[in-house]
C-alpha cells in the first residue's frame, strides 16, 4: 500500500488591503506555518503567493520572504506562478492574461531562484481556452478541484492523479484537488486525515492525493489559529506524516509530473469549485 500526497497552498491579500490586517494574517497564519513546516524538512509542499502579497511581504516582513527562500533552496518546496494580481483570467483579454502570468514567474525566479512550472487559477475558474494561455506561459501544470472532473464525467476513483487537457493543439497538465481532503485538513484530527488517505490508497494503485486550498485556512480562519498552533493540530499532522511515511511520500507537485504518467487526456467543463457554483 502507497498513497503520494501533494498539498499546494495558495496565499493571498488584495492590494489594498490594510497593512494591520495583513499583519494580522502574518502573525497568525503565514510566518508560524512556515516556521513549522521548516521543522520537517521531509515534508514537501508547493506555494503560491499571489504577486501583489509578495510585494506586501518584500516591503514589510521580508524574514516570511527569507524563509520561503530557504526551503525553496533546500528543495522542500516549490513556487507556483498564476495572475500577478490575481484576476479570473478568463475575464481578461489573452494579452494580459499573458502579461500577469509572466509578472508573477519572473518575480518568483528573481527572488526565489526558482522558475515556476505551475499556475494557480484564481478561484479555480476554468474555460477551455485557458490551456493555450498556460502553454504559451510556459506553464506545465496547473490545480482544478475533483469538482471540475466530476462535471467532465470522470468518476471519482479516477481522480488520483493528473490529466492532460489542450487547447488548439497546446497542451498542460491538470491536477485533481480532492474535496474530501478540502474538508479533512486543517478542521479535522491529523489522524482521521491519514485515515481518508489510507482508505484511498487501500482502493487505489499508488493514487495521488491532492490537496490544494487557500493557506488562510491555517490560522487567520475564524477559531483556526488557536487549533492550529495552540493545540498543535498542524504539528501533530506532520508527526503524524512523519510516523507513516513507510507509505505516504509527501511530494511537490513537479515530482509527482516527473513520477508518473498522467492518467489520460480530458477536455473539462467551463465551470469552477463547488462551493463557488452555489
Amino acid at each position: 500500500m502507497r498513497a503520494n500526497l501533494a498539498m499546494a497552498l495558495h496565499f493571498h491579500q488584495p492590494i489594498g488591503n490594510f497593512d494591520e490586517v495583513i499583519n494580522k494574517a502574518c502573525d497568525n497564519c503565514y510566518l508560524p506555518f512556515l516556521k513549522t513546516l521548516k521543522e520537517y524538512p521531509n515534508i514537501k509542499m508547493t506555494f503560491h503567493f499571489s504577486g501583489c502579497l509578495l510585494e506586501w511581504i518584500e516591503k514589510n516582513r521580508k524574514e516570511i520572504l527569507d524563509i520561503v527562500a530557504e526551503m525553496v533552496k533546500n528543495s522542500q518546496v516549490e513556487i507556483m506562478s498564476g495572475g500577478f494580481y490575481e484576476p479570473i483570467l478568463i475575464t481578461i483579454p489573452e494579452k494580459d492574461r499573458l502579461a500577469q502570468i509572466n509578472k508573477l514567474t519572473k518575480y518568483v525566479e528573481n527572488k526565489f531562484a526558482y522558475k515556476a512550472k505551475g499556475a494557480w487559477i484564481a478561484e479555480r475558474v476554468w474555460e477551455p481556452s485557458l490551456a493555450s494561455t498556460l502553454n504559451d506561459a510556459g506553464i506545465k501544470y496547473a490545480i482544478l478541484d475533483d469538482t471540475h472532473f466530476l462535471y467532465s464525467g470522470i468518476y471519482k476513483d479516477k481522480t488520483y492523479g493528473y490529466y492532460i487537457t489542450e487547447d488548439q493543439a497546446k497542451t498542460v497538465a491538470i491536477f485533481p484537488s480532492d474535496k474530501n481532503l478540502r474538508y479533512h485538513i486543517p478542521f479535522k484530527f491529523p489522524v482521521d486525515c491519514i485515515s481518508y488517505i489510507r482508505y484511498v490508497a487501500e482502493k487505489e494503485d499508488d493514487p495521488i492525493l491532492v490537496y490544494g486550498d487557500d493557506g488562510e485556512k491555517f490560522g487567520e480562519w475564524p477559531g483556526t489559529h488557536k487549533w492550529v498552533f495552540e493545540e498543535k493540530w498542524l504539528k501533530n499532522f506532520f508527526e503524524e506524516l512523519e510516523k507513516n511515511s513507510d507509505w505516504i511520500k509527501t511530494l511537490t507537485l513537479s515530482e509527482c509530473l516527473e513520477r508518473q504518467k498522467p492518467i489520460g487526456r480530458v477536455y473539462l467543463s467551463a465551470t469552477s469549485y463547488e462551493e463557488m457554483l452555489e
